[in-house]
């Protein structure tokens, strides 16, 4: 189920663990790819949040219309 990108809370209930910290505890090891794709998205966030700051009017809180 996690190889193929279920939650922790869809194993959970499917393996009928009480909680969710117990099927991470368990289970933590096979999701070690997730702290990596969580660092790209975030990654990503902050260039496009950089990209948005730099297109902002000066003095003003509005973003300038590059769309035409």
């Amino acid at each position: 189920m996690i190889a193929s990108g279920a939650g922790v809370k869809i194993v959970q209930q499917q393996l009928g663990h009480r909680s969710a910290k117990l099927t991470l505890d368990r289970y933590s090891h096979l999701f070690p790819d997730e702290l990596d794709a969580l660092s790209s998205a975030l990654d990503g966030l902050k260039a496009r949040t950089a990209a948005d700051s730099s297109r902002t009017i000066a003095g003003s809180s509005a973003v300038a219309d590059i769309s035409t």
